[in-house]
């Protein structure tokens, strides 16, 4: 159960008394998930919106994706710590990986052959997935080079097939944009760069892996098609691609920061956290991250109140979301962020959108739609990880 929390000062009308003392109770790891499930995007064998969290999968073996998600367009892709891969839910140009053509949707988790996955990432309409022998496999929509496999033209995989090499580690991808780690820790891209967004002083597209100089630790690509954010190893942290907004932290806006092809700093702070994927992320013209202090941090694009500044001002450089002990961020589509903080309570805050009537904030708010909140409200219950998507939000219990 979470307990209360009376750091914030809300002006909202949630009872926050309520977000407190509201459990869900489960085992640690158990899936939960709430928002849009027109297509069984929440794999709970039923097209049911949702407006608070409900149990998607009692099983404690699930891994948890990159927290490159955001863009997804009702697609789930997990891996369990048995190797097994399992997706469900809209099935875009083959998407599920279940050698079917697309509109051939699942609500229920579904397994892609083989037992010996390792990780897998989902994007608007293409997944990746890498082997524990450091293959890595790629299906969905080949629309510019998405794939990798150094196609010109736009050929569709509802079926794994692999990228060359045998080297690969983390990936994560976007809209038409695919990153992958490799186990010496280099960074590869490739993809649709009209952007710059290969962060190599370049807007060309690439059908085959191109490297991404720098000595990187993390890279958030999630709901943004447009721009990068990633931090290197030394704990500096970096943006490139497309600036509205000051998206890109770097103090400079729309149009004299318009757009950079090659990695510019975000401040000059070198205590930026790189234990894990989930200290930054990425939407699309807004961006957050944590510090090693606990610290949050947003900036860019603020119409919805998404930076959680209790206003609608944008900003071109980070400003720190009040409250500390923050854990883990998860952003959508430039609409709004999740967050967890270390004593496992879950906040949010931007807008849910003029059609989904609150679920996203898994508050139990069934209002009109397109509701915003300025600043972090509690979901109830105790939970540890959180990603949030396009259309729907999965988080896993922490008792």
């Amino acid at each position: 159960m979470a307990l209360k929390n009376n750091t914030w000062k809300l002006n909202q009308w949630y009872d926050q008394s309520v977000a407190g003392n509201v459990s869900y109770t489960g085992a640690v790891g158990a899936l939960w998930g709430w928002g849009q499930n027109e297509n069984g995007g929440l794999g709970l064998n039923s097209r049911t919106d949702y407006s608070s969290p409900i149990q998607v999968s009692s099983n404690t073996t699930w891994n948890f994706p990159p927290s490159g998600g955001g863009f997804t367009a009702e697609t789930s892709v997990f891996t369990k710590t048995d190797g097994t891969l399992w997706s469900w839910g809209y099935n875009y140009r083959g998407m599920l990986g279940q050698n079917s053509p697309g509109n051939t949707h699942l609500s229920s988790p579904t397994q892609i052959p083989g037992t010996t996955w390792s990780t897998a990432a989902m994007s608007r309409t293409s997944i990746m997935a890498v082997k524990t022998d450091g293959t890595l496999w790629v299906w969905g929509n080949n629309t510019a080079g998405a794939l990798g496999l150094n196609q010109a033209t736009s050929v569709n995989y509802s079926s794994p097939v692999q990228v060359p090499g045998t080297t690969w580690d983390r990936v994560t991808n976007n809209n038409t944009t695919s990153y992958a780690f490799k186990t010496d820790g280099t960074l590869w891209g490739w993809g649709a760069g009209n952007y710059g967004n290969f962060g190599i002083n370049s807007r060309t597209s690439y059908s085959s892996p191109v490297q991404i100089p720098g000595n990187w630790a993390h890279l958030a690509g999630g709901s943004s098609e447009s721009k990068m954010l990633a931090t290197k190893t030394d704990g500096t942290l970096w943006a490139w691609g497309n600036g509205y907004y000051g998206g890109l932290g770097n103090n400079t806006s729309y149009p004299s920061g318009f757009m950079f092809s090659s990695p510019v700093q975000v401040g000059t702070s070198t205590d930026w956290d790189i234990s894990s994927d989930y200290k930054i992320s990425n939407s699309d013209s807004s961006s957050a991250a944590i510090k090693t202090d606990g610290t949050l941090w947003s900036w860019g694009y603020n119409n919805h109140g998404i930076l959680g500044q209790n206003n609608q001002t944008s900003y071109s450089s980070p400003v720190q979301v009040p409250g500390t002990n923050w854990n883990t961020v998860s952003a959508c589509y430039s609409r709004y962020f999740m967050a967890t903080k270390t004593d496992g309570t879950l906040w949010n805050w931007g807008s849910d959108g003029p059609w989904m009537g609150g679920a996203y904030f898994g508050n139990a708010d069934t209002g009109p739609g397109n509701i915003r909140r300025s600043s972090p409200i509690q979901v109830p219950g105790s939970w540890g990880n959180v990603l949030a998507t396009r259309r729907n939000v999965f988080a896993q219990t922490l008792l």
